[in-house]
Formats: C-alpha cells, structure tokens, sequence
C-alpha cells in the first residue's frame, strides 16, 4: 500500500531523471501528441505551470540543480521543454495546433502565498515572445 491515498502507485521517494528517462518522457509526451491527433483534437499543449510537471520543475531554477546540459543555465533548463514543443509541432504537423501554457510567475514571497500568473503563448514564438522578458528575468531568479 502506498503512503498517500491508499492506492498502491503513489511514489514513497523520487529520483534524479536520467538519460533514459528524459528520453522516455519525450517519447511518451510525442505518443500522447499523436494519439491526440489521430482523435481529432485540433490543439496539443505542452504543459509547464505551477510547478507541478516535469517540464517546470527543469525550468525552475530552485527544482533544478543538474550539471548536465539539462541544467545551470537558462538555455540548458528550458532544453526539455524546447524538445517538448518541438517533437508535439512535428507529431501534430498542420493537423492540430501546439501551444505551450507557461506559468511566468507563482508569487510566492515569505508568507509563501501561491497566487500564480498564466501566460499561454504559441510555441513558434519561444522564447522570443514579447512575454519572454518577464519569463527570463522569473527563470534566472
């Protein structure tokens, strides 16, 4: 039995991605792309907000210690969800639309409040969107 809820799946303790597992991510986030396609939807999000996914938490500085190219820098930890964005472009083709749904800022100051902005923005445009601005000055912090 798990330790939350019961069920059984819920992780007891999480590891550092490796290689393989960012590539299984990639794949299966591609998979669900074209699954989505083929059932007619006629956009496909990559998702990055509120910390939760893992393309977020490779974003966020504070989540995100790695010495790999998948790390340090702003470029290096926007690498995940730059592939993300895309292999689901490439997956969906002129079929369906792909956009990315970013969180730019969680507020959380020293009450740790969890207020959060939301900026949608096409994934032609990253990241040089007129948005990407704030998003970079949030990333680096």
């Amino acid at each position: 039995m798990g330790s939350v809820g019961g069920t059984g799946w819920e992780p007891v303790q999480s590891r550092r991605m490796d290689k393989q597992d960012i590539r299984n991510v990639r794949l299966w986030h591609r998979q669900a792309a074209l699954r989505a396609r083929r059932a007619g939807f006629d956009i496909v999000y990559c998702y990055a907000g509120h910390g939760m996914t893992v393309a977020m938490q490779f974003l966020m500085r504070r989540c995100n210690d790695r010495t790999d190219e998948y790390g340090g820098t702003l470029e290096n930890r926007a690498r995940l969800l730059r592939e993300l964005v895309e292999e689901t472009k490439n997956a969906v083709g002129d079929r369906a639309r792909s956009r990315v749904r970013l969180s730019v800022d969680e507020l959380l100051g020293a009450d740790a409040s969890r207020t959060r902005a939301k900026v949608t923005m096409s994934s032609r445009c990253w990241p040089s969107c007129r948005t990407c601005g704030r998003q970079r000055q949030w990333l680096e912090q």
